[in-house]
């Protein structure tokens, strides 16, 4: 849970709602050494950001067999109806190329957007495209300034926190 103080900084609260305790602090600052050395000290000579570690094809490693009952419940699925299967896919396949150029041709405009004041009566055609999308930009929850202060202080916090960006997990509250 964060709360926001009257300094204007954010302040970690414990799961009970109390500030934390020095233990805690002891707790977070051992935690943030060891992300904070994670995050520096890549000895597998990645960059920042590569996320290949995490699909075997873009990873270099060698693939792994897997267990027989994955082989067993393919055969399972394709002996059921292979030729509905099939067929399945492909409209699946035409589906999602009619969606890539749709995102292609609107851009960021594809997600429906709508003013935090006009949310109790919203427009057919936002509700239309909001079941459509399932999701949906609102604007005006927080005034712009408010907005840029927020921002400003996460930067400053990042500046100075510097393993809070990349490879950082947050510390564990109780």
């Amino acid at each position: 849970m964060i709360s926001r103080i009257s300094t204007g900084s954010f302040r970690r609260l414990s799961k009970s709602g109390c500030p934390p305790c020095a233990s805690h602090i002891a707790r977070r600052q051992t935690h943030s050494s060891k992300a904070l050395s994670a995050a520096v000290a890549r000895p597998d000579g990645r960059k920042e950001g590569d996320i290949s570690s995490v699909f075997r094809s873009l990873s270099g490693g060698a693939d792994e067999q897997l267990d027989a009952r994955y082989a067993d419940l393919k055969q399972r699925l394709l002996g059921v109806n292979k030729e509905a299967l099939i067929a399945s896919w492909d409209r699946l396949l035409e589906r999602l190329r009619e969606e890539i150029q749709t995102i292609h041709d609107q851009g960021s405009s594809v997600i429906p957007q709508i003013d935090f004041k006009d949310i109790q009566q919203p427009s057919k055609d936002f509700k239309n495209a909001l079941e459509r999308r399932g999701v949906a930009v609102i604007r005006g929850v927080i005034p712009e300034h408010e907005a840029r202060d927020y921002k400003a202080e996460v930067e400053a916090y990042v500046k100075a926190n510097p393993w809070t960006k990349g490879n950082f997990t947050p510390p564990l509250t109780i």
